[in-house]
């Protein structure tokens, strides 16, 4: 069975992620959810990043095209490391991140994070080019970097930082997908450039938990009590 690219198929990840932020768009219209302003300001911007990247929206200049997708790499990073800076970095409850008017403190960290990643690979690469020579090389530096950055935001910075253990304990579980996608997207580039086409099935997982399962999953823990 030809493996290659099969993590590409629309039925495995276009319409996957359409529906699933749809239907969370109308979910969150809907119901109300604690961080409905979150919710729906994200699932809008992955919406449009799948609409992109699966050239339904389409966009004929392809250096356009490759700016839209770098702005929305960093996007969906941003998911995550929005929820860091309002409460691992400005040390604010839940409660401000629904009503999501990031002030100073937050947008700061927010930057300096959301850039970091790609400003090392750059680094990197301007440093070694001969470890860049192909753009598997950099997706895999810029997935290591980011399960790396998790592993420390976790394990050694939270533990020092004096906020509530409600705001930890909702950390650690928002960063359970983080761990998962970007740690099977590496496993599965590392496959790929070792000649093994298993990495593109695999691929299909993380794809699904970044494009489909994170927001819903940080819409289910923030509706928990115990986490506000």
């Amino acid at each position: 069975m030809q493996l290659n690219g099969i993590d590409q198929n629309v039925y495995l990840k276009l319409y996957p992620a359409i529906a699933a932020n749809v239907l969370l768009i109308v979910f969150a219209l809907m119901r109300r959810p604690y961080l409905k302003i979150y919710l729906l300001f994200f699932a809008i911007t992955t919406l449009v990043d799948i609409l992109v990247a699966g050239k339904i929206v389409p966009i004929a200049d392809d250096n356009v095209r490759t700016a839209f997708e770098y702005v929305f790499v960093l996007i969906g990073d941003l998911r995550y490391i929005i929820l860091l800076a309002y409460m691992l970095y400005a040390g604010r409850p839940l409660s401000d991140v629904a009503r999501f008017r990031p002030g100073g403190d937050v947008l700061k960290p927010t930057l300096i994070f959301t850039l970091f990643p790609t400003l090392l690979v750059s680094a990197i690469a301007f440093a070694k080019p001969n470890l860049m020579t192909i753009g598997r090389h950099r997706f895999l530096a810029y997935e290591l970097i980011f399960f790396v950055l998790t592993f420390l935001w976790m394990y050694v910075v939270l533990p020092q930082k004096p906020i509530t253990e409600v705001a930890k304990n909702f950390l650690r579980r928002a960063s359970l997908p983080v761990f998962g996608f970007y740690g099977l997207w590496a496993t599965a580039d590392m496959l790929i450039l070792n000649g093994i086409e298993a990495g593109y099935a695999l691929r299909i997982l993380p794809n699904l938990l970044y494009y489909c399962g994170f927001l819903w999953w940080i819409a289910q823990i923030s509706e928990s009590k115990g986490e506000r």
